[in-house]
């Protein structure tokens, strides 16, 4: 089975302004500088208040309508390979099995939102099957894992799944202080992402299908320097051919806090550069306040791997989970691991419970493709369907269901469920 990436989009408008009530009176542009100088303010009573919303308000849950699921599982590749191919991550008509000479296609990345390794379950072992729990995301301790399908022995491995523990969600603090800067901020305009008063400290990643590059990650100051060797969000395959590429992120529909610390289906949509790479994290970088009030990941929106080692100090990336992952993957921080890139499908526990139960639904998000997106996008009225679900598709599935009368429209297409145009 071929795991095709989709085709990388421009920044786009998306949805749901603030309303005046959240409006206080500054007025500017909320860059790094403007979101640090909040930081040091930032109230702790946000940090303890900031949580993981319900299920029927949480973007990646709503769709589930409370389907009954075990809480245990075994996870295998077949019934990973399903769970992709339901939710269209599977191959394209037109493409075939043809590799491209930057695609990894042996190394699968896969996350799951929302689940924990069973009692007894290795972390960091490449196994035919793997024992997982189905828990509640958690903004203060890490609740995902963060896993690697070796469709293929080699790279002195082999074949099978191994999973780490991790997170695929921003932290208490970090969600605490978006939902801080954002209820500062004066201005504010639909076009989201291209006028004053948009704040950006964190985001959530949605669920999908993303591009990631083995590239570096950021620039901290002092202690925390550059990472190289992490995987990146990337920009479309073709622009791997611009030697310049691993300094371009994508740009790609996220959510943010708003009128409340937390993240939920009431959070404002920003297409963004986001910068959300899978990388060790680094404990240390948390605040005091934030470590205080029981938060143990960093994260603003990255995917985040889990290490004990890393809560002692730099050198970071030298903790046992992450390096079994890059093992996994087949990087060495050799010259030919630059630019290759992966498939990363980020799903929820939940559904990779109800797969192992023989209960699989079909469901469309962003990075889906095939026949079903574009049977969704002439629904939709769109133009031209290219059977790509990206950010026009996003926008115009949230304004069919608001026209419709949803009041807190999710970005997961049920096809039995599809509202009226």
């Amino acid at each position: 089975m071929r795991l095709w990436t989709r085709r990388g989009v421009a920044a786009g408008l998306l949805l749901a302004p603030l309303p005046a009530a959240a409006e206080v009176s500054l007025d500017f542009v909320a860059d790094d500088d403007a979101v640090e100088r909040f930081r040091a303010e930032l109230p702790a009573a946000l940090i303890d208040a900031s949580a993981w919303p319900v299920d029927t308000r949480a973007p990646d849950y709503a769709h589930l309508d409370g389907a009954p699921r075990q809480d245990e599982f075994d996870l295998t590749a077949a019934t990973l390979e399903k769970l992709m191919v339901s939710n269209g991550f599977g191959p394209r008509p037109d493409q075939g099995e043809t590799k491209d000479k930057f695609h990894d296609d042996d190394h699968i990345l896969f996350a799951l939102r929302g689940c924990v390794l069973a009692t007894g379950q290795a972390s960091g072992v490449v196994s035919e099957r793997v024992r997982l729990k189905v828990t509640r995301p958690n903004l203060r301790a890490p609740r995902c894992i963060v896993g690697v399908w070796r469709r293929r022995s080699g790279d002195g491995g082999p074949a099978g799944l191994l999973v780490v523990p991790g997170s695929t969600v921003p932290n208490a603090e970090a969600v605490a202080l978006q939902h801080y800067v954002q209820s500062r901020t004066k201005k504010d305009d639909p076009l989201i992402g291209k006028t004053k008063g948009v704040a950006r400290a964190a985001n959530l990643l949605p669920t999908g299908r993303y591009n990631y590059l083995v590239g570096s990650h950021g620039k901290y100051d002092g202690a925390f320097p550059r990472f190289d060797g992490v995987f990146r969000l990337a920009r479309r395959p073709a622009d791997f051919e611009n030697p310049k590429a691993e300094l371009e992120q994508a740009s790609v529909p996220v959510l943010r806090a708003a009128l409340a610390p937390t993240v939920d289906l009431a959070s404002r949509w920003d297409v963004f550069a986001a910068f959300d790479n899978i990388h060790p994290g680094i404990t240390p970088k948390l605040t005091p306040s934030a470590w205080s009030r029981g938060v143990r990941f960093s994260s603003e929106g990255c995917i985040t791997i889990w290490d004990p080692a890393e809560r002692t100090g730099p050198p970071y990336g030298k903790g046992a989970n992450w390096s079994a992952l890059r093992a996994a993957c087949g990087v060495r921080g050799s010259a030919q691991d630059a630019r290759r890139y992966h498939s990363v499908c980020l799903l929820t526990g939940a559904e990779a419970a109800l797969a192992a139960q023989g209960k699989t639904a079909a469901r469309l998000r962003y990075g889906s493709d095939g026949q079903a997106v574009v049977d969704l996008q002439k629904h939709l009225g769109l133009t031209d369907p290219d059977g790509e679900f990206g950010v026009a598709t996003l926008t115009a599935w949230l304004a069919a269901q608001r026209r419709s009368g949803v009041t807190l429209p999710f970005p997961i297409a049920r096809p039995d469920k599809w509202p009226s145009r």
